[in-house]
């Protein structure tokens, strides 16, 4: 019996050194498995100097680094390097990209509700932090909505400020200045708008667009400040109309697996700056450059000149081009069983409260 005591003993003491000893080897080892940053790729569909990628998304991703402590890194592909922008939607679903940026029209179809932001001639006097406030109601206000994204994770929305009438030759001043022209439209419902001004719609990736207005291939198109400015179109297209025809809806999402996998305090850093942010982006990257482009252009020495709607012509075209594809729009949503009036209504009404 004192011999199995001894013996039970002695395992013991080996037993205990053993694992004290591999367990201050391990412990350093989990401790740098825990300090191992997050590393998360986020691929975009413009260029590296684009005003949405200067002034947003660069230092969105700063800030959360910053948050985090370096907990988090996030490393950018810029100009459909990740992914084309026709895939976006596979891309972040199949974690291929982490993070996606990509407008929502692109996919006819997939994003329903939200696409009452791109329906024409909605909001006058609009902007991209308007549209901003009204995404973050709708949002939380219609669970139909969220649905869509239901495979994602969204982090934030990227509204650009409006898009104008912006040509080469013929300055748009009236309706009837449409006819006829080869503009570049993004969207079911604003190209829809453009067959409805005789106009015929072209979907041109972006960075092909210079090439296409250079070669008369495009009369221009339904363009928005800032991305004139960061392809430099002020160079080949002479005249701009201010009056804001639609906006174009998209956003940050994040593959739902790699979310589910964040740590939860790394969860919060992400929704806790996702409404500042998103309003900042909108002001800071966006709509800055309503008033900027036109001086850059002016330093450039290019023509680029501001024209005005006809008095009376922007109603007229609101009423008789735009309210049609408003119903229209609302009929689709019903027949998809979506409260597409109340979502219309409610939009028309947070315009007015926020203009």
């Amino acid at each position: 019996m004192g011999k199995v005591r001894v013996n039970s003993l002695v395992l013991s003491i080996v037993f205990f050194v053993f694992f004290a000893f591999f367990g201050s080897i391990l412990s350093p080892v989990r401790a740098a498995s825990q300090d191992k940053p997050i590393k998360l790729n986020f691929g975009d569909i413009v260029p590296p100097i684009a005003s949405g990628v200067v002034y947003g998304f660069e230092p969105w991703v700063k800030e959360i680094e910053r948050v985090t402590n370096g907990r988090v890194k996030i490393t950018m592909y810029h100009n459909q390097s990740l992914f084309k922008a026709r895939d976006a939607i596979r891309a972040v679903e199949t974690g291929v990209a982490d993070m996606a940026h990509f407008p929502f029209g692109v996919f006819t179809g997939r994003f329903n509700l939200i696409d009452v932001l791109t329906l024409p001639l909605l909001i006058p006097n609009s902007s991209g932090e308007m549209i901003t406030k009204i995404q973050f109601k709708l949002w939380e206000e219609f669970p139909d909505l969220r649905k869509d994204f239901s495979t994602m994770k969204m982090l934030m929305f990227t509204p650009n400020d409006p898009y104008f009438f912006v040509t080469r030759d013929k300055p748009v001043r009236k309706m009837s200045d449409v006819e006829g022209l080869k503009l570049r439209v993004l969207g079911k419902w604003p190209s829809m708008a453009m067959k409805a001004l005789k106009a015929s719609p072209v979907m041109i990736p972006m960075p092909g667009i210079y090439e296409a207005v250079s070669k008369g291939v495009l009369d221009g198109g339904l363009l928005f400040q800032s991305q004139i400015q960061a392809i430099r179109l002020y160079e080949v297209l002479n005249y701009w109309t201010d009056a804001p025809i639609f906006h174009a809806n998209a956003g940050i999402v994040m593959n739902l697996d790699k979310w589910n996998s964040l740590p939860p305090d790394i969860q919060k850093v992400f929704e806790d700056l996702q409404y500042e942010w998103s309003l900042r982006f909108a002001k800071d990257a966006m709509d800055a450059y309503i008033t900027k482009t036109p001086v850059i252009a002016k330093k450039a020495g290019t023509k680029y000149e501001k024209v005005t709607l006809d008095k009376g012509e922007y109603e007229k075209m609101r009423n008789e081009i735009g309210r049609p594809i408003w119903e229209q729009w609302v009929k689709e949503m019903e027949k998809k069983g979506l409260p597409g009036q109340k979502v219309l209504d409610r939009t028309l009404e947070l315009a007015k409260q926020y203009q």
